[in-house]
């Protein structure tokens, strides 16, 4: 069969077929395709602006003042509308997710984003709105120098060379586009060779959200506005929007539906007897504004913020809930790339502490194909509506509207109900992120470690015998050389620092440095546990070399012992149920609580803290993450923000309070027996290395973010997995 006997499209599908196949059978080596899918992208946005810029100053220039006026009156109510029933959408689906009760409550906190906002609206430096992809600043930039044309008399071979240019992008399109099989193989080999997700069962009602929204808005919401509009079947509207919802969908770029946009307003408007010239010249200036301002897939920025808010429990006030749907509007205009400048601006303004956009480009992976569609639509709906609307053809047809309109609306309020009762049955059966966390890739690679959770065991086993007490200053440095074993006293409570996970791993923030110290060190570590309470007669007795777990810097240790430099500093907060959390913002309040009960976990030093600031409270021990997070025999738990933000994210109901002039940071640090200068400097030397290498960073985005990185075993293909090919 020849190949150019089959239709375009179906290459396509072809294309994307093999890709997927290609992927799934040798996984990871078709990275060496993305180039091809990355040079097809970047083409097709080569010409994104010259497209937008020279058509829209050609399609301005060209109008009268009058006509443009004409545009903006017949036109305006139509953007009006399709962006009030994409946020109605999104809004109702929305209500899917459980109210947020806080994770975090700043009394000092406050933020300004008005600066950003403007930045992407406002057109200031040409040159710097395109490296920065602010395309709203580039369209108001056009539009006004359109409107500026419009009132030079000698015009006409300027504008020539504005309608050349937007022809000229037209043409590259539709070339490059006669790619599209080999770049949607490229594309969908390199995406399902190397595609991975972390965390997707927490994930799911957002997906399941995004892609309902997107589906009913394209193919039945949009349609059916178009068909009630210009009097179309429904029918026919779907099967001449259907190939470039599809090319946008496969090649992930709504400027691909372009050519079909085209296409299928040519189509319409012939069989109604449209005037040829003028409505070319309409269409071309009414799809220019409609590219940039009817990208309904970039409106799903609000419903990606309204998820953030449930995911991160950071619950809104009511005016910045009304404010979010217009705010989400006027930040996403543009590609749907623009929509990670929207991310930021919007994080920023809600006071997000985590780093959202992260989330949203992991995300993007799955949702960008339901996004791109969405945006297509939109523009199909604009440039259609506004075109037929500009020459008076608008046949307004009442039950198309209505049928295509509410019914759509009743299933989403079905399918957010249903979601949210599917995440009030998943939520508590969810296991505790943290305790699926392993060591980093590569951590215990050659490093033959042994792990007492007993100390009876450890003792027995002989892991306190030092076998070099009384050498004098540096000698413990030497012995471990000498023996190369590195014994490291640990806790497990102190969540996230050292802790087991539910594998019964030793894992942690400190424990990956602790294998990274050994690594470097070229000695075995021997883990063993400790108590608080007899942290600092175990290192003056000598039984191990140095303790790790998120030991706080007092003044008794470091007089006592061998303190190294600061690793980390943590706040100190409380945590409380969300309802009373209000009652902790500040030592005042706090003071003036009846008979109040602060738990501390299993940590002298805080207790310490308690009773002499507040000297009227009960000091509560608790002993496990359970028994803090049910809050029972006491009011508020006393902790550092890194480990109480953990704990509160690991249920629902639970926030943690900045309260005001609580105490000074807290520092962390690694501690060691008296006399052991050598193994100090060694250490501290250690600690500058790893925070300029990046190391220290990488762990704290690992073990406090959650920023979970690659496993160290490649990712699943035939090739390996099945085939045994390559290792």
């Amino acid at each position: 069969m020849n190949i150019r006997s089959i239709g375009f499209t179906t290459q396509v599908i072809i294309g994307l077929v093999l890709g997927i196949f290609a992927g799934v059978f040798f996984g990871e080596y078709c990275k060496v395709l993305a180039p091809i899918g990355s040079v097809f992208v970047m083409l097709l946005e080569a010409v994104l602006y010259p497209f937008l810029v020279s058509s829209l100053i050609y399609g301005l220039g060209r109008l009268s003042p009058e006509n443009f006026g004409k545009l903006f009156r017949r036109g305006w109510h139509f953007y009006i509308l399709i962006w009030a029933v994409a946020l109605s959408a999104l809004a109702i689906l929305i209500r899917a997710l459980p109210v947020a009760s806080p994770l975090l409550i700043d009394p000092a906190g406050s933020g300004d984003s008005t600066s950003r906002f403007l930045l992407l609206i406002i057109p200031k430096n040409l040159f710097i709105d395109f490296t920065s992809n602010f395309v709203p600043a580039v369209v108001v930039f056009s539009i006004l120098l359109g409107l500026a044309v419009q009132r030079i008399e000698k015009k006409g071979s300027a504008l020539e060379l504005f309608d050349v240019v937007s022809r000229s992008c037209l043409l590259i399109w539709k070339g490059i586009i006669k790619f599209s099989p080999i770049a949607v193989f490229a594309l969908f080999a390199n995406l399902f060779g190397t595609i991975t997700i972390t965390q997707l069962d927490n994930l799911v009602a957002y997906l399941l959200l995004f892609i309902a929204a997107s589906l009913v808005l394209t193919f039945w919401i949009v349609p059916g506005l178009i068909s009630a509009f210009i009097d179309f079947p429904f029918t026919r509207v779907v099967r001449e929007m259907r190939g470039g919802i599809f090319m946008s969908a496969v090649t992930m770029l709504p400027v691909t539906s372009i050519p079909y946009i085209f296409q299928a307003v040519d189509k319409f408007t012939v069989e109604k007897n449209f005037d040829k010239n003028d409505e070319f010249s309409i269409k071309e200036t009414v799809l220019s504004f409609s590219y940039p301002l009817a990208q309904l897939g970039n409106l799903f920025v609000y419903l990606f913020m309204g998820f953030c808010i449930f995911y991160y429990k950071h619950p809104v006030n009511f005016t910045d809930q009304l404010l979010m749907p217009v705010l989400s509007l006027l930040s996403s205009f543009g590609t749907p790339i623009a929509t990670l400048n929207s991310i930021s601006f919007m994080s920023s303004w809600l006071g997000f502490t985590q780093n959202t956009t992260d989330l949203y480009v992991e995300l993007m992976t799955i949702t960008r194909y339901f996004q791109v569609i969405a945006s297509a639509a939109g523009i199909y709906f604009i440039t259609i509506v506004v075109t037929f609307a500009f020459f008076k053809r608008i046949k307004f047809n009442k039950s198309r509207f209505a049928v295509h309109l509410i019914l759509p609306f009743i299933v989403l309020c079905i399918t957010s109900y249903g979601i949210y009762e599917l995440e009030a049955w998943l939520s508590p059966k969810r296991p505790n992120p943290y305790l699926s966390y392993s060591l980093p890739p590569g951590a215990g690679a050659g490093i033959n470690a042994t792990v007492f959770k007993d100390r009876e065991a450890a003792l027995k086993a002989g892991a306190h015998d030092t076998g070099a007490k009384g050498e004098g200053a540096g000698s413990l440095f030497s012995h471990i050389q000498r023996t190369g074993v590195l014994r490291i006293g640990y806790n497990a409570a102190p969540i996230p620092f050292s802790y087991f996970n539910d594998k019964g791993d030793l894992v942690g923030y400190d424990v990956s440095f602790a294998y990274d110290l050994a690594k470097t060190l070229n000695v075995d570590p021997v883990f063993m546990p400790y108590t608080w309470e007899g942290l600092t007669d175990d290192l003056k007795a000598g039984r191990f070399d140095m303790a790790i777990s998120g030991i706080y810097i007092t003044d008794d240790r470091i007089k006592e012992l061998q303190v190294s430099h600061p690793y980390y500093e943590s706040p100190v907060v409380m945590i409380a149920p969300s309802e009373k959390a209000g009652q902790y913002v500040s030592r005042d309040k706090m003071s003036q609580i009846k008979d109040l009960r602060i738990g501390v976990f299993d940590d002298t030093v805080l207790a310490g803290f308690v009773r002499e600031t507040f000297p009227q409270a009960k000091v509560v021990y608790v002993t496990s993450l359970e028994e803090m997070l049910s809050f029972r025999g006491f009011d508020a738990l006393i902790w550092t923000e890194e480990q109480a933000l953990i704990l509160a994210s690991l249920r629902p109901g639970i926030s943690v309070v900045l309260t005001k002039d609580l105490h000074s940071p807290l520092l962390f640090a690694y501690m060691m027996p008296p006399g052991s200068d050598e193994l100090l400097r060694y250490i501290n030397y250690w600690l500058e290395l790893r925070d300029s290498d990046g190391f220290t960073e990488r762990m704290k985005e690992y073990w406090f973010q959650g920023k979970t990185q690659a496993g160290p075993e490649p990712r699943w293909c035939v090739i390996r997995n099945v085939l045994h090919w390559v290792e």
